[in-house]
């Protein structure tokens, strides 16, 4: 490709993304967020296109509903771990990095439901893994050799997600 299309992703790079998700695409409508998707992932770059790595996603939800008279909050935590790989544009700015990939892993859903009577009975947690799957389109922009900003939009963990990025 040149000089002209110097990329910011080049091979043998390690890079370290921390970031936090803004509307989560996998918690049932009624449900408020508790804690924000938290992401964690890292990367490594087998060519100037493409990268692979793992990451993974922890959040929460807590719902309050009545049933049978009784005041119940449901409350549900997910841990997402998995795979992760994206393809590279080149670009003619070698600070700017635009990229799209896919994630694909298993996440865990821990499940209980509390009442505000102490005379109800209380259940036990729920625990349960589940094949988990999701698309994302980036961006990440350099402020240096080692640290930049970026951004996600993704459909089956949260619908926008921004960090920061180190390469190690």
């Amino acid at each position: 490709m040149g000089s002209l299309f110097a990329q910011s992703n080049q091979q043998g790079n390690i890079n370290l993304n921390i970031g936090v998700g803004f509307e989560p695409t996998f918690f049932p409508d009624s449900s408020d967020v508790d804690i924000v998707p938290l992401h964690l992932s890292a990367d490594y770059s087998i060519n100037s296109f493409l990268s692979v790595g793992v990451g993974v996603l922890f959040s929460g939800s807590i719902q309050e509903y009545l049933q049978d008279s009784l005041s119940l909050t449901r409350t549900e935590g997910f841990t997402h771990l998995g795979v992760r790989a994206q393809g590279h544009l080149p670009l003619p700015i070698r600070s700017l990095d635009i990229y799209a990939g896919g994630f694909l892993g298993a996440q865990q859903q821990v499940e209980s439901v509390q009442s505000t009577d102490p005379s109800a009975p209380s259940t036990e947690p729920i625990k349960g893994w589940s094949l988990h799957y999701a698309g994302h389109l980036g961006i990440r922009y350099r402020l240096g050799d080692f640290i930049a900003v970026y951004a996600e939009g993704s459909y089956g963990l949260s619908l926008v997600q921004a960090g920061i990025n180190f390469r190690l």
